[in-house]
């Protein structure tokens, strides 16, 4: 018979150690908790020193480190829990019969309710061995964490072998790439929504909508929120449809979804454009302008149907012709509008046009024209010495800045497109817009964010030729970036 040794708990500070020997002598010890001696001691009865489990103690910081350690467990399902229970077997010298004999001692219990929405729990058996560390895998490890990582993996492998009918349908090896942690909230995620049987509904990341609007806990109340709470069940289908569409082919963008949910009251209108190809209906709102863009429909409505403005973004925006130039001139509609009184100058100037992007954009601009009249808006446009360096001639292209808002006004007047409505982003540097003159002809402007070209157009916001374009990128390379290079080595 080997020797062992237990230990039982604290009393006052000090850990009580338990030897067993082969000879049935037992004997005590009592060390404190933070003692750095290691546990070698030989029988007082007849000088073994070989102990069970004991072979070599580290000492570290204040923690006992055990060279091995080992444990078992057993697995139940009953009406109410998935549990595992964690224990070791602890050596007790028997009077009966004359021997140690081993017992379990329960380590850890961890249990899983059934009842949806519910988080692992556990149950902590023997206490004091979770003070302990493990040499293991050439390291030392808190046996806490080594426990506990075990039970719910057992626990885990325990559910998935008795799962219910709810989710009978997800694969272990759907959950291959989530942690331990992710693979429960799965699990619960679909035992508490039976109606969702697909896999990557679990996966949704939205933090933007959240921000602005209510943080929701789940994928199904999130997007039952972005639909208005609407009942009716082809809305639902639609969105659902769509959101899976979206995941598979660009990540799901829910702000289309979102505006048309609060705008379109007629539920045919709205399931088709819930429908529209996700690649499409990701760039027609953004984050920074959804919350405008209600409005401005709001605003549209009492002008056009609802047919009217669905079609706009129905046809138009799917048509390949079209799209783009669409895409484009909606975006540009947006920004002309963020400034806070720009729905008064609305209400007041703008006139019913044939509704196109390009017919709407346009009488925004003039709305934008009359606006920046009323207000009396003549200011000088301050530029930094970098950005005036740059205003050179390339080839028969001279690039210039605009002196103030009035210039900026009439290039946009020429150009037929939403420039002046940047007035406000060049003041703030957000932005900075050169024109792009050929023999003193205004032929396109280059915005630029953030040292890169934000967009480059010409008139009636076409694309500008090869060539040009070549001009300008070689500008922007040559000049304004190394203009940028240079301003900060001074």
């Amino acid at each position: 018979m080997k020797n062992s040794w237990i230990f039982s708990q604290p009393k006052k500070e000090k850990y009580i150690h338990n030897y067993f020997c082969a000879c049935t002598h037992e004997f005590r010890i009592k060390t404190n908790v933070d003692e750095m001696e290691a546990p070698d001691v030989l029988c007082p009865k007849c000088g073994n020193n070989y102990f069970i489990d004991a072979k070599e103690w580290e000492s570290g910081a204040s923690t006992k480190i055990w060279k091995q350690f080992f444990w078992e467990r057993d697995e139940n399902v009953d009406k109410g829990t998935w549990s595992v229970e964690l224990y070791f077997k602890i050596p007790r010298y028997s009077e009966k019969v004359s021997s140690i004999i081993f017992e379990k001692e329960k380590l850890l219990v961890a249990t899983l309710s059934k009842k949806s929405g519910s988080k692992v729990e556990f149950q902590h058996g023997y206490p004091v061995i979770t003070k302990y560390s493990l040499y293991t895998d050439e390291k030392v490890q808190e046996l806490k964490k080594l426990l506990i990582q075990d039970a719910k993996e057992y626990l885990f492998q325990n559910l998935i072998d008795n799962r219910p009918f709810e989710i009978e349908w997800i694969k272990a090896s759907d959950l291959n790439e989530l942690s331990i942690d992710e693979k429960f909230n799965c699990l619960n995620y679909f035992l508490t929504h039976k109606h969702l049987k697909e896999m990557s509904m679990f996966h949704w990341k939205m933090p933007i909508l959240q921000r602005n609007t209510i943080e929701y806990p789940s994928q199904e109340k999130m997007l039952d929120y972005i639909v208005g709470h609407k009942k009716e069940k082809s809305v639902r289908k639609a969105l659902y449809r769509t959101y899976m569409d979206a995941l598979e082919v660009t990540g799901y963008y829910p702000y289309s979804d979102y505006v048309f949910s609060r705008v379109i009251e007629d539920q045919n209108f709205l399931v088709e454009l819930l429908s529209i190809y996700p690649a499409v209906k990701q760039h027609i709102f953004t984050d920074e302008t959804f919350t405008n863009a209600i409005e401005f429909i709001e605003f549209l409505k009492t002008h056009y149907t609802e047919k009217q403005i669905s079609r706009l973004f129905i046809r138009e925006m799917q048509n390949e012709k079209t799209k783009r130039t669409a895409a484009l001139n909606w975006r540009d509609t947006l920004r002309l509008i963020q400034a806070p009184d720009s729905f008064e100058y609305l209400e007041q100037f703008f006139q019913k046009v044939k509704l196109n992007t390009k017919s709407l954009h346009d009488e925004v601009i003039r709305v934008s024209h009359l606006a920046a009249f009323d207000r009396g808006d003549h200011s000088t446009l301050v530029y930094k010495p970098h950005q005036k360096s740059v205003e050179v001639m390339i080839e028969d292209l001279a690039f210039r800045l605009p002196k103030d808002t009035v210039e900026l006004s009439k290039w946009a007047q020429e150009l037929h497109n939403c420039m002046f409505g940047y007035a406000n982003t060049i003041k703030s540097g957000r932005s900075i817009i050169y024109g792009v003159f050929r023999e003193n002809k205004l032929l396109y402007a280059v915005e630029l964010r953030a040292m890169k070209i934000a967009q480059a157009l010409g008139k009636f916001n076409k694309k500008i030729d090869e060539i040009d374009m070549n001009v300008i990128k070689k500008w922007h390379n040559d000049f304004y970036i190394k203009s940028i290079t240079a301003k900060g080595k001074v």
